[in-house]
């Protein structure tokens, strides 16, 4: 622990811990942008520096529905209900991570998948008995 505390300490003192800082915060705005753009108006406002965002479901996704949709889409996001502690119904909406992708470019497909899948009604699923 001595030798993390001593480097912690240099990048403190030489200004690399505030560089490294900007650099995170700057890439999390840009990642907050990207979503602005794919998702335009809808979800709720995200902290410019966060890395992630709330979006609110249309009225024919439930949550739980469209994460297993996203999964088979090789998407991961979650449901409200897993961060909800309120009395009553959580929000129809899901919580989207902006950190996840190693990229811009891995970022914005995914985004764009996931506004292709919102944008869309759950198909229609039926059983088949054999």
């Amino acid at each position: 622990m001595p030798l993390a505390t001593a480097l912690v300490t240099q990048w403190i003192q030489d200004g690399s811990a505030q560089t490294l800082l900007a650099a995170v915060q700057a890439e999390a705005r840009a990642r907050q942008q990207l979503a602005a753009q794919i998702f335009s108006h809808t979800g709720q406002p995200a902290a410019a520096e966060g890395i992630h965002l709330w979006r609110r479901l249309p009225e024919y996704w439930g949550a739980r529905e469209l994460a297993q949709a996203a999964r088979e889409e090789s998407l991961a996001i979650t449901p409200s209900d897993a961060f909800y502690v309120g009395t009553g119904e959580p929000p129809r909406a899901i919580r989207i991570s902006l950190g996840g992708g190693r990229d811009r470019l891995q970022l914005s497909t995914a985004l764009r998948n996931l506004s292709a899948l919102l944008a869309s009604p759950p198909a229609e699923r039926t059983e088949v008995f054999i």
